[in-house]
């Protein structure tokens, strides 16, 4: 199964680079979709003129990215019609990999990192709620129904205050 990322992790994935250690940046980043799924094993990415045209770099860059991304067995290489580079998806677990670059960040950046989450999730929140309609508001209900619950009634699982908390969502119908 084949799992496709949205339009927006794509484009965050090829959104053009700074100028320092581009062959790095290119390379951890392609590393980084890689081993977390965002590429899937043997999907074609795109052409080096593309791709750097993407990212924003020289096609000498990305050939040297590509390089490393051979040598970590990330990325094969094939030539001629049909050919290109296609993704190699590693055998092993992305934890192991992970909590590595995990224990190399100090417990202050991690903090920074945290605090820069919660101001971005506060903010998206704030700006749903604000721009949301009436329709959007109809679509969720709280408990989740599913099929089996009946109109009106708290879906299974609830209990004590829940229950008596709980209200029916309100009727499309008006």
């Amino acid at each position: 199964m084949v799992r496709r990322m949205s339009h927006g992790a794509r484009a965050a994935l090829f959104a053009p680079l700074d100028q320092t250690g581009r062959v790095e940046a290119v390379t951890r980043r392609l590393v980084d979709a890689i081993t977390l799924g965002l590429l899937a094993d043997a999907e074609q990415l795109p052409a080096e003129t593309d791709l750097a045209a993407q990212l924003g770099v020289s096609t000498v860059t990305v050939r040297e990215a590509l390089v490393a991304l051979r040598q970590l067995g990330l990325v094969e290489t094939r030539r001629g019609r049909g050919g290109g580079s296609f993704v190699r998806a590693p055998a092993d677990s992305p934890v192991a990999p992970w909590r590595e670059r995990l224990r190399a960040v100090s417990l202050s950046d991690l903090r920074d990192v945290g605090d820069q989450y919660s101001a971005i999730a506060g903010a998206a929140a704030k700006l749903a709620a604000e721009r949301s309609s009436a329709e959007d508001l109809a679509a969720w209900s709280w408990p989740p129904r599913t099929s089996a619950t009946p109109p009106g009634r708290p879906p299974p699982g609830l209990s004590g205050t829940s229950i008596s908390r709980w209200r029916p969502p309100p009727s499309p119908l008006g």
